[in-house]
């Protein structure tokens, strides 16, 4: 019945009431009542609907037996519809009109009942929608308090995890503002643009994690030098191999070159997403240091991109495999050349000195292609990484699963770095999800 729905659904809020107000907060409990709560309301919602339909079925009975004998009059009429045909053109004209006044009455209660059905559905349509919006609120709020506390409890997983949040930033639009967050924070609390996201932070974290997905279609433009790298039986290690030292420096040259070719000849492979990142690191970045946009460019195009793809091209999608020490030290030094030039820095080592002429050689066209990122770019379409539905029925869950299992370290977390202020909010959005999906309702456990 609906008035003892109601009763559960009153108690159950009682209990979220008393657990958000205890001191100190547990969240496990708030979390338990909370889920409680949610199912309560659905129940109540459902039996108000069932009351509402008996209420409509019970009405309509009033009009029962006019229609009963309506059907039986039709059907006399059916199969004598011959003899009494002369007899249906002598009905009074009362009787007529009410016979049109009841199927006006049945047409107007159908039409009522599929117009109700209609907006049901589609409020459930709607609410399947959004059930998840209040929790990407959350990980998309521009302090980073709940994606901070993700990161620094994932621990092996979080690459796993950024990936995920990062397509459903993506899907529900809210991805480049997020990036952009990220890039007044990283300025805001950069002294020295030299250290423009050199660092580890959660919001570096998150913006490397985007453009490794965006900018994959650009990496590829280097991928066949990569692989020419992975099986060149000679290498390009110089230090240890002095004799060959000549022969060493000009084949590292003319691989750096022809990656760097490659690169700023091939900018109009960069997504627009990509672009975007890049004009609004550059303008931030001018704000505060009028004189380092290219700097902050370089950095994220070479220290935050190409260059880690070059020295560790198995964790960007280059190729499939481990690589030997031997190719590694290779790939790192090719990686080490380019960087340098990206930071117009020369190398000091004695035994690389000779590659300087490279760096010198390329400044200038280096600072030509910089420039171009600081140019406006078009917006950007969200969902272009993963769709709405994809992100609700897959992503979605997989970040709930996360935060219930681990919502104890999360919120220590959380309280460690003095943003506590979220975790009822947080034990609150869970608790109205209710159970993962796939998974039995959670059991209920009475605290009071």
């Amino acid at each position: 019945m609906w008035s003892k729905a109601r009763r559960e659904y009153d108690l159950c809020k009682s209990r979220v009431d008393l657990s958000a107000k205890q001191q100190p907060l547990e969240p496990i409990r708030l979390f338990v009542n909370q889920s409680q709560f949610h199912i309560a309301r659905l129940k109540e919602i459902e039996k108000y609907e069932i009351a509402a339909d008996h209420l409509s079925a019970a009405l309509w009975k009033v009009h029962s037996d006019v229609w009963k004998i309506l059907v039986e009059f039709f059907m006399m009429l059916y199969d004598a519809i011959a003899d009494q045909y002369s007899l249906l053109n002598k009905l009074d004209r009362k009787n007529l009109d009410e016979l049109n006044a009841i199927v006006r009455k049945r047409n107007d209660y159908l039409i009522k009942t599929a117009k109700r059905d209609e907006e049901r559905r589609r409020r459930e349509k709607e609410a399947e929608e959004n059930k998840y919006r209040p929790l990407v609120d959350l990980l998309s709020a521009k302090d980073f308090a709940l994606l901070n506390a993700i990161c620094v409890t994932a621990g092996k997983d979080q690459d796993t995890l950024l990936t995920s949040i990062v397509k459903i930033l993506d899907a529900h639009g809210t991805i480049m503002s997020c990036i952009r967050a990220c890039i007044v924070e990283e300025v805001a609390q950069t002294n020295n643009e030299a250290t423009l996201f050199r660092g580890n932070s959660t919001a570096t974290k998150l913006m490397s994690a985007y453009t490794k997905m965006i900018g994959h279609d650009y990496l590829k433009v280097i991928q066949g030098y990569v692989i020419d790298v992975l099986y060149d039986v000679e290498g390009y290690e110089i230090k240890n191999d002095p004799q060959n030292k000549e022969y060493k420096i000009k084949k590292l040259r003319t691989m750096c070159q022809r990656i760097l070719d490659e690169i700023i000849g091939s900018f109009d492979m960069s997504s627009m997403a990509f672009r975007e990142i890049a004009q609004c690191l550059v303008s931030e970045v001018r704000n505060k240091f009028p004189n380092s946009g290219k700097v902050a460019a370089a950095g994220f195009i070479f220290l935050r991109f190409f260059c880690p793809a070059v020295s560790a091209p198995e964790t960007y999608g280059l190729i499939d495999e481990e690589v030997s020490p031997n190719v590694r030290k290779s790939l790192v030094l090719i990686s080490k050349c380019l960087q340098n030039l990206a930071n117009g820095q020369k190398l000091k080592e004695d035994y690389l000195v000779d590659m300087n002429v490279f760096i010198e050689e390329n400044l200038e066209p280096l600072e030509t292609f910089l420039m171009k990122w600081g140019q406006p770019t078009q917006p950007v379409t969200p969902g272009s990484l993963c769709t709405l539905e994809v992100a609700n029925e897959v992503e979605l869950p997989l970040i709930q699963e996360l935060l219930v299992r681990d919502l104890e370290k999360i919120a220590q977390a959380l309280i460690n770095y003095k943003q506590e202020y979220i975790i009822e909010d947080l034990v609150t959005e869970l608790g109205n999800l209710g159970d993962l999906p796939g998974t039995e309702k959670t059991p209920k456990k009475n605290f009071f």
